[in-house]
């Protein structure tokens, strides 16, 4: 995707650091010897806290970022991140656009102070994310989770975009040329948006 996005980009990766076991349906794209990671653990208030502050911290030192890639439990951390942000319209958001793949649901970061967890969802928390945002989401029957969908409504509709692929819970590769075709144009439909935004 990358390649097919052309020159002009510059990418950060910032990895998870704690062992967690590997998301159903990754199998095929990982040997039973590699460790994965999380950014936190699902179940764990303190754990979402701290990792939704130390992403916070990091924008703000090694930013400004004018996006977010976000995969999985990433996509539920930045997010959690952006809503921060857009219940303090004083503050800038951390990103000027976000393109989530399998998607996980967002946390709401004031009940995660009360050391608590409550997942956002749809119609209680209406579109409160307002950047330009890209949901990438594959097959339930083919190990999807459910989060996806409801994170996209999270997000204002006159500015999102989605794509469903074939695939499971993953981010469509070499072997699905025409997803990755799809989605590259979503993603500049969306830096198109963010841009145009200022």
């Amino acid at each position: 995707m990358r390649y097919q996005l052309g020159d002009g980009h510059a990418y950060e990766f910032v990895e998870g650091f704690l062992p967690e076991q590997a998301a159903p349906g990754l199998e095929a794209l990982s040997s039973s010897k590699d460790q994965h990671f999380a950014y936190f653990y699902e179940n764990s208030p303190s754990s979402c806290l701290k990792a939704l502050n130390d992403l916070d911290h990091y924008v703000k030192v090694y930013g400004p970022f004018d996006g977010v890639i976000a995969f999985s439990n990433g996509a539920s951390l930045a997010s959690t991140l952006l809503v921060r942000y857009a219940r303090h319209p004083q503050l800038t958001a951390p990103f000027r656009m976000a393109i989530f793949f399998s998607g996980g649901l967002g946390t709401d970061p004031e009940v995660l102070l009360q050391d608590k967890i409550q997942l956002m969802e749809y119609p209680e928390a209406e579109q409160v994310i307002t950047i330009p945002t890209v949901h990438v989401w594959g097959d339930v029957k083919q190990g999807e989770t459910q989060w996806p969908p409801k994170l996209e409504k999270l997000c204002a509709k006159d500015t999102r975009e989605d794509f469903q692929h074939a695939g499971g819970h993953e981010i469509p590769g070499s072997k699905d040329q025409a997803a990755v075709r799809s989605v590259v144009h979503l993603i500049r439909r969306a830096i198109w948006r963010a841009n145009k935004a200022g």
